[in-house]
């Protein structure tokens, strides 16, 4: 029996979400909450035995900034299903291979948050051409300890609707406070604050609340919680300015709640040293990195929104070769030379979503360089400077 892999349509949406309930029944969403999920952006690459759908795959398109200045379109997937009957029999890779092939001139690259390099997702994705390209780390920050601590100035909780109701303030300290950094999709209206509250959501997460450091008038900061009585987790924090000290005294107010604190950090970001420097604990070690892993699915398109113009190479055509594909990072109408980078897929991940230093990988061959002298490494390491990313739990969910 052959197994077709085709493009979701809308006929199929009844089909594919009784499947993925099946598969996944902590995370159950209703036929309304699946309409509402699929109603724009989305896709799924769906595997048909029979006539009977036994795969799917559902993805978001998200806006990610890679860099400050540089926007990719990332289709962002959540979960691979595969009805139990036909589970081992290689679907969930025909999949993949369908998603590269009809996403191909829709998009810049394929994006999994994963549960840590340990599971079986993480694996899955790894022999499927997803390359690591961030390594947020998972940390635990105990109450004060004496328990519940006293209010800490400032420090309020707000309902929902206090917050949805100014948005545009929290979109406002969010680009201050990470704006030169990259890896998170843009912030709007619409994503994550107006997603959190859809029908779908208040039905996976029903503990969610907010809190805000600073005066009414102009807070300093907000985090996104979600609380349970042994816990508290922050899918988000940013303070105005990327201020540590409000930073800290956020995350101060939110340990005075009297339970342990779960928030998510990488290394290089202010919070990465709060964390550190009041000895924050690691979580388990399974689940202490979360690796945020890539595929590119078009050389040209990611490589154009990433490139930054470097005049030495205004008029040099810079390309670029695997051991599986090869194309364009920058094109040139009449060149004076071409360069050509050749690399492994891992290495072109973190390139195009401006992680790798180039004159460092060429001196550690990680890239093996031809037509260019020292001063053109150097340019394209401008071209394509490494920027630090950030990352928020509110975005793997």
């Amino acid at each position: 029996m052959t197994i077709e892999y085709r493009e979701y349509r809308p006929e199929d949406a009844i089909e594919v979400c009784d499947l993925l309930n099946l598969v996944f029944p902590r995370a159950a969403i209703s036929h309304e909450g699946w309409a509402e999920l699929t109603a724009e952006d989305f896709t799924a690459p769906v595997a048909v035995l029979d006539g009977r759908i036994v795969g799917a795959i559902p993805m978001k398109r998200r806006v990610y900034r890679a860099a400050p200045g540089c926007d990719v379109a990332i289709w962002v997937l959540f979960r691979v299903g595969v009805s139990a009957d036909h589970q081992g029999r290689g679907i969930g890779s025909g999949m993949q291979r369908a998603i590269k092939e009809f996403l191909h001139d829709r998009g810049d690259a394929l994006l999994v948050n994963t549960c840590g390099k340990a599971s079986r997702q993480y694996q899955f994705y790894r022999r499927n051409g997803l390359f690591d390209v961030a390594g947020p780390q998972r940390f635990i920050a105990d109450p004060p300890d004496n328990g519940s601590g006293p209010a800490m100035d400032g420090f309020r909780k707000i309902k929902p609707d206090e917050f949805l109701a100014d948005i545009s303030r929290w979109v406002e300290i969010h680009e201050s406070c990470y704006g030169a950094a990259g890896g998170y999709p843009v912030r709007s209206e619409a994503y994550p604050y107006g997603w959190l509250t859809s029908g779908h959501r208040r039905a996976a997460l029903p503990a969610v609340v907010y809190g805000i450091i600073g005066p009414a008038a102009r807070p300093l900061g907000y985090a996104i919680l979600a609380e349970s009585k042994d816990s508290v987790r922050v899918h988000e924090l940013a303070a105005r300015d990327g201020d540590a000290d409000a930073m800290a005294q956020l995350l101060a107010g939110i340990r005075s709640l009297g339970r342990p604190v779960t928030l998510s950090a990488s290394y290089g970001t202010p919070l990465w040293d709060i964390l550190n420097e009041m000895c924050a604990r690691r979580s388990a070690r399974e689940e202490r990195v979360r690796p945020v892993i890539v595929h590119i699915l078009n050389i040209e398109s990611a490589a154009e929104a990433v490139w930054k113009d470097v005049p030495q190479l205004e008029n040099v055509a810079v390309t670029v070769k695997t051991h599986t594909r090869e194309g364009t990072l920058h094109p040139a109408e009449s060149p004076e030379k071409t360069i050509l980078l050749q690399l492994h897929e891992q290495t072109l991940s973190r390139l195009l979503m401006r992680r790798l230093n180039v004159a460092q990988a060429v001196r550690e061959e990680r890239i093996a360089i031809t037509g260019a002298l020292q001063s053109d490494i150097d340019a394209l390491t401008e071209a394509l400077s490494p920027c630090p990313w950030i990352y928020h739990e509110v975005d793997g969910l």
